[in-house]
């Protein structure tokens, strides 16, 4: 197990929420290739460890209303934002971003890159782009630490 997951998982049982299982190696392996492409070695550890959060009332939320999804929940941005109404960042190919998390019931959202040489984690639900972190391992970091830059990005808030 990585670091990373690890972490959350301590995080999330320091406030008592229950751990969902992982998926399968199969099932992994079924969205990659559903959606061509690879996921990066942390996200991927996470997944086959902790499929998100489990999916009930008590347990679909951490206590800032933060939900991880699951992995069968998971889509390329503007597809999510469609279904949704969310407004899609003005990004270089949206479809290479996939929503994970989403935050207040949907106040906002959270995708992170797939496919692509960086798998940068962003602010989804506002117009201009904000890079909240680099990987998914840094955004647990910040996550974890309930850090400025998970609600407001580190470009945001220098401005």
């Amino acid at each position: 197990m990585l670091p990373s997951t690890k972490k959350i998982i301590e995080y999330w049982r320091s406030n008592g929420l229950a751990i969902a299982n992982g998926v399968s190696a199969d099932e992994l392996s079924r969205f990659e290739i559903k959606h061509d492409l690879r996921l990066p070695d942390d996200l991927r550890d996470y997944f086959l460890t902790v499929n998100g959060m489990v999916q009930n009332v008590k347990d679909e939320s951490d206590k800032n209303l933060f939900a991880f999804w699951p992995i069968n929940k998971l889509g390329p941005m503007p597809e999510i934002c469609a279904a949704d109404s969310c407004a899609v960042p003005d990004i270089v190919n949206p479809s290479s971003y996939f929503v994970f998390i989403d935050y207040f019931m949907w106040s906002w959202a959270y995708a992170i890159q797939l496919g692509e040489s960086t798998n940068s984690v962003i602010l989804v639900g506002t117009k201009s782009p904000t890079v909240v972190a680099r990987s998914f391992a840094e955004f647990v970091d910040l996550y974890v630490a309930d850090d400025r830059d998970v609600y407001e990005g580190p470009t945001r808030r220098a401005r």
